[in-house]
């Protein structure tokens, strides 16, 4: 079930860029597949719960809408530069500070300390920086942005995983359980 899920908008959204002839999805495919097999090698050694796999794969769609989709603003290319309240806050921002919190609730069930699934959180956001620093220097069409974009993302990556990190350190926890009664 999990698998269709994530995989549905990957087939859609191929489908769909490979439509209008946009090579960028080859850059966003392998992006996917990698964190795909990622996610895959880290569920198979601690599994993860069916709702962190779930939102995984939303936020995974939420990236590759994010990218390929065309905007209903007919000034915005993508998506991700649509704003969604003008001049305050685009797809782009809410996107990664989405996409982050998830991956910090994830990573929480894997590392479960909340400051190490930050600082695995942080290290996904910079590597994926990085990638589209990179992106721009290659494709004149990669709508990566600049300096003040990649500023953005990572403000919006940091609010999104310290709310992750918020929410992990204030939610009640289960009472401890009392050792057995030596018989």
């Amino acid at each position: 079930m999990i698998a269709v899920v994530a995989l549905a908008p990957v087939v859609a959204a191929t489908s769909f860029a490979a439509a209008r002839g946009d090579r960028r999805v080859v850059a966003y495919l392998l992006v996917w597949a990698v964190l795909a097999a990622l996610v895959r090698a880290v569920h198979r050694r601690r599994p993860l719960p069916e709702p962190a796999l779930l939102a995984l794969a939303a936020a995974g769609a939420a990236h590759l809408a994010g990218g390929l989709a065309p905007s209903p603003d007919p000034a915005a290319p993508t998506l991700y530069e649509t704003w969604l309240v003008e001049g305050v806050l685009k797809y782009d921002q809410l996107a990664h500070a989405s996409i982050c919190a998830v991956v910090t609730l994830a990573a929480a069930h894997v590392v479960a300390r909340p400051v190490t699934a930050l600082a695995v959180c942080w290290g996904f956001a910079l590597a994926n920086e990085v990638f589209e620093y990179v992106s721009t220097l290659r494709f004149d069409d990669s709508y990566a942005g600049g300096l003040t974009n990649a500023g953005w993302d990572l403000a919006f990556n940091a609010a999104g995983s310290l709310a992750a990190v918020a929410w992990l350190v204030s939610r009640p926890r289960p009472p401890a359980r009392s050792p057995a009664p030596a018989t």
